[in-house]
């Protein structure tokens, strides 16, 4: 879980990084992180599930 003081630090962005990974991931991967979270908000204000919310099991 993220506190809320990390959530207050610039390193935070929702679904992109917080202070403890902020590090680990390159600015290619956090385009393609923050890329993914504008598509989730898009279909929660489109009253729909992100495709990658629940995504199928391997058979």
């Amino acid at each position: 879980p993220i506190s809320e003081e990390e959530k207050a630090s610039e390193k935070f962005q929702l679904g992109v990084s917080c202070p403890k990974c902020f590090d680990e991931s390159s600015p290619e991967q956090k385009a393609r992180f923050a890329e993914r979270q504008k598509q989730i908000e898009l279909a929660r204000a489109r009253g729909c599930q992100h495709r990658g919310q629940n995504p199928r099991k391997p058979s």
